[in-house]
């Protein structure tokens, strides 16, 4: 108890002597500003990220659809077996990516995180497949992201859903 006074009244002491003192304060300077990326147009980065139209899968070839979750569900990316590489569409112009790397089991060629890039963007794509005996050789996603990111250093961040799935060869 003694202790809890002692600390008590120095404490006290030191700011009644603070509050007693009559200088000036230093002059206030503003920091330079930073540096900032430039900002993308009014409706954002996810605007740059358009819809696919219907893909067209070929006999004995495997592909990963994502879809926007959103209202409408648009297809905004596209990966099959036939290469690494992904299509989306970007500023309004179909966009070939080109994997650049890969992490976790993979489900046929597609791997649960994988990074794709082109043209001073990165997307990356994370999800989780769940199998699904209704599709031939495929898996249902019902959560995953993409995330898209460009040279200026914007970036953005959407939710997706999706499928792998695969189609027989011909007979």
């Amino acid at each position: 108890m003694r202790l809890f006074q002692s600390v008590a009244v120095g404490a006290g002491l030191m700011l009644s002597a603070c509050a007693g003192t009559t200088s000036t304060p230093p002059p206030v300077t503003q920091a330079p500003a930073a540096s900032a990326p430039t900002a993308p147009s009014e409706e954002g980065p996810a605007a740059r990220i358009g819809t696919l139209p219907p893909q067209e899968l070929a006999g004995g070839t495997c592909g990963l659809y994502l879809f926007a979750r959103e209202a409408g569900r648009r297809l905004v990316f596209v990966s099959d077996t036939t290469s690494t590489d992904a299509r989306m569409q970007i500023d309004g112009k179909p966009a070939w990516l080109t994997r650049v790397s890969a992490s976790g089991t993979a489900a046929g060629r597609f791997f649960p995180e994988m990074r794709y890039e082109a043209g001073g963007v990165t997307v990356s794509v994370s999800y989780v497949p769940e199998l699904n005996g209704n599709l031939s050789g495929g898996a249902v996603i019902r959560e995953g992201r993409l995330t898209f990111a460009d040279a200026s250093g914007w970036s953005y961040v959407m939710p997706v859903a999706g499928l792998i799935a695969c189609r027989p060869a011909q007979e």
